[in-house]
C-alpha cells in the first residue's frame, strides 16, 4: 500500500507533473489495543441483572490477546515501510531511527511496548512515557496545556449540535439503545429512571445531558450508558470470548456493529465539536508538524500510542472522517491509527498524506497474522482545505502547518516534549 505513494502522480501548481513522492518520515498516533471495561461492574448497579463476563486482566489493562495483535499490526508495519524504503525488513532498528511515546495509563504503555517488539522482535526497543503525570500529549486540557473555558466547552456542543440538542441526537439513536436494552434484559431499575419512570423504564427513556465537570464536558444519560455498553460489546467480541459471553449471549455480529454506532455520535458531541478539538489535538499536531519537518532530526518513524479520544481530538480539529469495513462511520477501535506521512519530491518540495489504518474485527478477533495478501483496512484521507489540484488525499508540507496553526489554539508549556525522541523506560 506505501508502496503505492512511489508512483502517485501528484499535481503542481501549473500543469500536472508527473514528481514521484518519496517517502521520508511517518507519524503513527494509535488507539492502545484490547482492554477490559474500565470500570468493575462496567455499568453501574440496576442497569441488569445479568452476571458480566472476566478477563484475564484488571479493569483497563491491555490483556494478552490485545497485545498480540498489537504485535502482528506492527510486523505488518515493519514490512510494509521497508517495502517503502523507510528502514531495513530485518534486524533490530536502531534506537534512533524509532521514537514510541505512550500515555501514562498501563493500556497505552503496554500496547507501545508490544509495538515496539513487533517492530523490531528481540531487541529492547524502549517505550517512553511520563512518570505517573498526566501527559499534555494526550490531556492538555487537564494539564492547563491549553487555555480552556468548561461554560464555553458546553456551550459550543449545544451550538454544534443544533436544535434538540443532545437529547435530540440521543432520539435519532433510539434503535441502537433498544437494540442495547434487549441485551440488557431488564433495564432499567427506579434508581436509574427519571421521576416519572415508574418501578422501571427503558434505557432510551434515561435524559441524556451535558454535565460540565472542571475538565472537558461529558455526557450522562442514555447516549452515555448506550456508548459505554456497544463498546463493551465490542471489546468482548475482539477479545475472542465465545459468543455465549458477548452481550450476555444475546446479540451477534452484526448487532454490535450496529450498535456501536452510539460510541462515534458521543464522541462527535464531545470531541469533535470545534472549541474542543481545536484543544484537545493542539500539542500532538503541532508536535506532528515538527517531527515531519524534513530539516529536523527527528525518527524515520515516531508512534503516539493514545485513545480513542486522541483519535476523535484529531479528526475533529482536521475535520477527518473514515469508514472502515463495517465499523461505524469515524468509530476508532482498539489499534486505530491516524498516520502522517511527510514526503518529497525531485525538487525537493516536500508534501503530507493522511490514512487510516485498523485490523478487521476478525482480524484482532481471530489473531490472524497480517500479510500484504491479507492488510489491515487502510484508507488515504481527504484533508479539507488542504489538498493539492489533483489528489485530494495530498496536501503541501506548508500549506498543513499552516492548516494545524489555524485549527488548532496556542499552547504552553511543551518544550520538555522534546525529550520524546531520546527518553525511554
Amino acid at each position: 500500500m506505501i508502496i503505492a505513494i512511489l508512483a502517485t502522480l501528484i499535481a503542481g501548481s501549473a500543469p500536472a507533473r508527473a514528481d514521484r513522492l518519496i517517502l521520508d518520515r511517518v507519524v503513527l498516533v494509535m488507539r492502545h489495543g484490547i482492554r477490559p471495561p474500565t470500570k468493575a461492574p462496567p455499568l453501574p448497579e440496576g442497569f441488569t441483572r445479568s452476571a458480566w463476563p472476566q478477563w484475564p486482566v484488571p479493569t483497563a489493562y491491555l490483556t494478552p490477546h490485545g497485545a498480540e495483535a498489537i504485535r502482528l499490526l506492527a510486523g505488518f508495519e515493519r514490512q510494509d515501510y521497508a517495502a517503502a524504503g523507510l528502514f531495513a525488513a530485518n534486524g533490530c532498528l536502531a534506537p534512533d531511527t524509532v521514537s514510541i511515546w505512550a500515555d501514562t495509563d498501563e493500556r497505552t504503555v503496554k500496547t507501545g511496548e508490544a509495538f515496539a517488539e513487533g517492530l523490531s522482535p528481540g531487541c529492547g526497543l524502549k517505550t517512553g512515557h511520563e512518570a505517573g503525570n498526566d501527559d499534555p500529549f494526550f490531556s492538555p486540557i487537564q494539564t492547563g496545556t491549553v487555555d480552556f473555558d468548561a461554560t464555553k466547552a458546553v456551550a459550543a456542543i449545544e451550538a454544534w449540535v443544533g436544535p434538540g440538542g443532545v437529547q435530540a441526537v440521543a432520539d435519532a439513536h433510539r434503535a441502537e439503545l433498544d437494540r442495547l436494552q434487549a441485551v440488557l434484559g431488564d433495564c432499567c431499575a427506579a434508581t436509574l429512571c427519571p421521576p416519572s419512570g415508574g418501578a422501571s423504564c427503558a434505557l432510551s427513556d434515561l435524559p441524556t445531558v451535558i454535565e460540565q465537570g472542571r475538565g472537558a464536558p461529558k455526557l450522562k444519560g442514555a447516549m452515555a450508558s448506550g456508548s459505554t455498553l456497544s463498546e463493551i460489546l465490542l471489546l468482548e467480541y475482539l477479545e475472542g470470548k465465545p459468543m455465549a459471553e458477548v452481550g450476555f449471549g444475546r446479540i451477534d455480529r452484526a448487532g454490535i456493529m450496529a450498535a456501536l454506532a452510539l460510541h462515534p455520535a458521543e464522541f462527535s458531541l464531545l470531541h469533535r465539536s470545534p472549541y474542543i478539538a481545536a484543544r484537545g489535538a493542539a500539542p500532538l499536531l503541532r508536535r506532528i508538524v515538527e517531527t515531519l519537518d524534513a530539516s529536523g532530526k527527528a525518527p524515520k518513524l515516531s508512534v503516539f500510542v493514545g485513545h480513542d479520544t486522541t483519535l476523535a481530538y484529531l479528526g475533529g480539529a482536521l475535520d477527518l472522517h473514515w469508514s472502515a469495513g463495517d465499523y461505524p462511520r469515524d468509530d476508532p477501535p482498539p489499534g486505530a491509527t491516524l498516520g502522517f506521512e511527510g514526503l518529497h519530491d525531485a525538487k525537493g518540495r516536500r508534501f503530507v498524506r493522511l490514512f487510516y489504518e485498523v485490523q478487521t474485527p476478525e482480524q484482532m478477533r481471530a489473531l490472524t497474522p497480517l500479510a500484504p495478501s491479507a492488510p489491515p483496512i487502510k484508507i488515504y484521507l481527504s484533508l479539507p482545505g488542504c489538498g493539492s489540484s489533483g489528489d485530494e488525499t495530498i496536501c503541501k508540507a506548508e500549506a498543513f502547518d499552516h492548516l494545524v496553526k489555524e485549527r488548532t489554539v496556542e499552547t504552553r508549556g511543551l518544550a520538555s516534549l522534546h525529550r520524546v525522541e531520546t527518553s525511554s523506560t
